[in-house]
């Protein structure tokens, strides 16, 4: 598979997947204790709003520490992480969103995309109906 199509097929399975949510690394110091929850969400979208993937995904993560709903947060965080190059953080948000979701095919072939790009793999917690 070339580059550009892995490049290609990454950002719309990103896309598909942020386009679903409402709304690893280490949580930059102090950001779990910066209000609440749903103050930390405006936060992390108004970072991706400006293109700063890697801090948005950090307060994603910040976010579900907090108790936010992983159904709602992980596809949104999932795309930040792409997006932010933390693809090994991103290969466990999959693997998270696939156990909540039952395994859609856009979420294992995202998944399995990540392993391909990293060389690391993840375990998927269900099988993919087919």
């Amino acid at each position: 598979m070339s580059t550009r199509t892995i490049a290609s097929t990454l950002m719309a399975v990103c896309l598909s997947l942020e386009a679903c949510a409402s709304g690893g690394a280490r949580v930059p110091d102090g950001i779990a204790h910066r209000g609440d929850r749903d103050g930390i969400l405006a936060r992390a979208r108004i970072l991706a709003g400006r293109g700063d993937h890697l801090y948005s995904s950090r307060y994603y993560e910040a976010a579900l520490k907090r108790g936010a709903p992983e159904a709602e947060v992980l596809p949104a965080l999932v795309a930040q992480q792409v997006r932010g190059g933390r693809l090994l953080a991103a290969l466990d948000s999959t693997a998270r969103l696939s156990a909540i979701r039952g395994n859609p095919e856009e979420i294992v072939a995202l998944h399995r995309l990540i392993e391909e790009l990293t060389g690391h793999e993840r375990e998927l917690e269900v099988e993919v109906k087919r």
